[in-house]
């Protein structure tokens, strides 16, 4: 049984998830990491990923250059989604091979149901927090990596990605929403989740 976790970017939906991971137990499946390490072991993935946006998406040692490629897709959206169609389907696939070790675990990812990943879970758990929040949340994140990032850019990001918590819930499939605006204890987290399961008939969680 695999459980969505979605929010926007700067949601904060990595630190809801590594809370339940570190202090619940939780098995999960880090869908932005691993679809990097995907997209630079993938021969496949990685010619297709250079045919659309050049050479620059990989430096010299095959490190995928984020930064440069979200220049290039969140400014055009065209060939975001033509980068989707390339990437989405081969990380489903590795979810699902993935996921027959863990009968119950967590599937982060910002865009769930953009993806079509929402197909795969049994319900969902949606993180958010207001837009101000989340806009200083990813411009510390990316100074800490001695990235820039301006509020426009930020801002850039958060329209281009759909809003998941209305896909979720009307989903039909079990929802559970986070606040993540503030500070939110890990034992107040662990209970909503506990209870959460419980509630869609797992009552044995604990990965």
């Amino acid at each position: 049984m695999l459980i969505g976790v979605t929010g926007g970017i700067g949601s904060g939906k990595s630190t809801i998830v590594h809370i339940l991971s570190q202090e619940c137990g939780a098995a999960y499946y880090d869908c932005d990491r691993c679809a990097k390490r995907m997209i630079e072991r993938n021969s496949v993935v990685r010619r297709r990923i250079v045919a659309l946006l050049g050479e620059q998406a990989y430096d010299v040692q095959g490190v995928y250059q984020t930064a440069y490629v979200a220049e290039q897709v969140f400014a055009d959206p065209d060939k975001l989604a033509r980068l989707n169609a390339i990437v989405h389907p081969a990380l489903r696939r590795n979810i699902l091979r993935w996921a027959k070790h863990h009968p119950l675990a967590l599937v982060e990812s910002a865009i769930l149901f953009q993806s079509g990943l929402d197909g795969l879970c049994s319900a969902f758990l949606v993180v958010t927090a207001p837009d101000p929040v989340r806009v200083q949340r990813v411009i510390r994140r990316a100074a800490d990596t001695g990235r820039t990032l301006s509020e426009e850019q930020v801002l850039q990001r958060i329209r281009a990605q759909q809003d998941e918590l209305p896909l979720a819930r009307h989903s039909g499939k079990p929802c559970l929403l986070i606040d993540n605006g503030g500070e939110l204890s890990p034992t107040t987290l662990c209970e909503q989740f506990s209870t959460f399961i419980k509630s869609i008939g797992k009552p044995d969680w604990v990965a």
